[in-house]
C-alpha cells in the first residue's frame, strides 16, 4: 500500500503539480521506493519520504490546519477592529511590513480541505480522550463568519429603514474560492441562503461556477448579467474579472447609496468611505 497527500492549491498558477514537492509514503519499504521512483521522474521539486503512512497524512491535515488556524486568528482580529472602527486591511499592511510576520488576512474558509480536515483530527483526538480546545474554536469561528457578515450588512440595510423583502443584493462570485468553478462546501452559497432566509432578494453572479450544479447543489440561480440597481453588492469570491470590474459593476448594478461589503477587504479605494463595509 502507497499514499501520496494530496498538495494542488485550486487556482493556484504558480504552484503548479510539478513544483510542489511531493509526500510519499508505503506500507513496506519496496512500496515506498516504488512510489518514490515514480513520482521522481516527473515531480521537478522532488519527494520527502515519510516514515510511516500515518506521518503523511498527518502532515496534511496539519497544512490545512494551520491555515484555518491562522485565517481564525484573522477573523476573531477583524471582528474586534470592527468593533473598535479599526480597518483591518490597513493593521495588516502595516503589521506585514515586518520580516517575520505571516501574511494571513480574514474571510470565509470552505472547500473540501481547510474547512473539513480539522474535523478528522478533532475527532480523532477526542477517541483518544483529549478535547482539542484550539482546534474546535478556530472551528467555530471560521464557521460563524457567515452570520456575522448577515449581521453587519443587518445592521446597515435596517439603518436605511429598509423593509427586509424589499431589499435587493447583488452577490458575486459562488465557488469556495477564486478562480475555480468548485462550489463544494461554498460558504458564499450558505452566506446566500442566510440572506435569503432573512427575507433578502438574492441574485447571484459567477462565471466560473455551472449554474445547474449551483441550482442542484443549494436551489440557487445564477444570472449571467442585470441592469438592476441593488441595495447592496457583496464583493463574495475576488475571480480574476471581478478584481478589475468590481468598481464598473457597482456604477453599473448600484447608486449612491448602494452598500458595498468587500469580503477580501483590499477595494477599499475604490468606492464612497460611507458605502464601504468589508471583514
Amino acid at each position: 500500500m502507497v499514499i501520496q497527500p494530496e498538495r494542488i492549491n485550486p487556482g493556484d498558477t504558480k504552484h503548479t503539480f510539478t513544483k510542489i514537492k511531493k509526500i510519499v509514503s508505503g506500507s513496506t519499504n519496496e512500496a515506498l521506493e516504488l512510489i518514490s521512483n515514480v513520482y521522481e521522474t516527473v515531480v521537478e521539486a522532488g519527494v520527502h519520504k515519510a516514515p510511516t503512512i500515518k506521518v503523511a497524512e498527518s502532515a496534511k491535515v496539519v497544512e490545512n490546519i494551520q491555515r484555518d488556524v491562522n485565517i481564525g486568528l484573522m477573523n476573531e482580529l477583524s471582528q474586534i477592529f470592527g468593533i473598535l472602527n479599526i480597518n483591518t486591511k490597513d493593521v495588516l499592511e502595516a503589521a506585514g511590513t515586518k520580516w517575520n510576520f505571516h501574511n494571513y488576512f480574514p474571510g470565509l474558509v470552505g472547500g473540501h480541505c481547510i474547512g473539513v480536515d480539522p474535523y478528522y483530527l478533532i475527532e480523532k483526538a477526542k477517541e483518544n480522550r483529549y478535547t482539542p480546545k484550539l482546534l474546535e474554536r478556530v472551528r467555530e469561528v471560521n464557521e460563524g463568519m457567515i452570520d456575522h457578515i448577515v449581521l453587519q450588512l443587518d445592521r446597515r440595510l435596517l439603518a436605511k429603514r429598509f423593509r427586509k423583502n424589499e431589499v435587493s443584493i447583488l452577490v458575486k462570485g459562488i465557488t469556495f474560492k477564486e478562480n475555480v468553478n468548485d462550489i463544494r462546501n461554498s460558504k458564499t452559497a450558505e452566506l446566500c441562503l442566510a440572506l435569503q432566509k432573512r427575507g433578502y432578494k438574492i441574485v447571484v453572479q459567477d462565471y466560473m461556477a455551472n449554474p445547474e450544479e449551483v441550482k442542484r447543489r443549494y436551489g440557487l440561480e445564477i444570472v449571467s448579467a442585470t441592469s438592476q440597481e441593488f441595495d447592496a453588492i457583496v464583493l463574495a469570491v475576488d475571480h480574476e474579472d471581478y478584481k478589475h470590474l468590481a468598481h464598473y459593476d457597482y456604477l453599473k448594478n448600484g447608486t449612491k447609496e448602494t452598500l458595498i461589503f468587500d469580503v477580501k477587504g483590499d477595494k477599499k479605494d475604490r468606492f464612497p468611505t460611507q458605502v464601504y463595509m468589508s471583514l
